[in-house]
């Protein structure tokens, strides 16, 4: 917060910008994090100083109860393998799973009991606006 307070006075400076105190705080409140800002804005203060001693008081505040909400979550390498223990080995179609072939259509060709990638016809078929079925060969 302080070094952002630091490189707006020095920024202001660079570019030789005189102007009120109300508008270098407007200035100041409308770089903080929104959080912060709903926080700042219900406060009193005259100077800049004043405000800015608001601001990381806010700032810190809410760290601490963020410090606080937060949860650190260590993967232990015994954790990661139990989870994963249950699961079929890649590459391995799952047996207990009942695929019913007749459940199964193809893609391409309206077949039964087959997928496209396995399909015996080498031809497709679509269907027209008028809802006719096309056959391609």
């Amino acid at each position: 917060m302080r070094n952002y307070y630091e490189e707006m006075k020095l920024a202001m400076t660079r570019v030789n910008v005189k102007e009120d105190c109300k508008v270098t705080m407007a200035r100041f409140i409308g770089g903080l994090k929104k959080e912060i800002t709903d926080v700042v804005k219900l406060q009193h203060y005259m100077e800049i100083e004043d405000l800015l001693h608001k601001a990381i008081q806010v700032e810190s505040s809410s760290w601490r109860s963020n410090w606080k909400n937060n949860k650190m979550v260590i993967n232990r390498k015994e954790d990661v393998k139990a989870k994963y223990s249950n699961a079929p080995p890649k590459g391995k179609i799952d047996t207990n799973t009942s695929y019913r072939s007749h459940d199964i259509k193809c893609f391409r060709c309206q077949g039964i009991g087959y997928i496209a990638s396995q399909c015996p016809n080498k031809r497709a078929m679509g269907v027209l606006d008028n809802g006719q079925i096309e056959r391609e060969s």
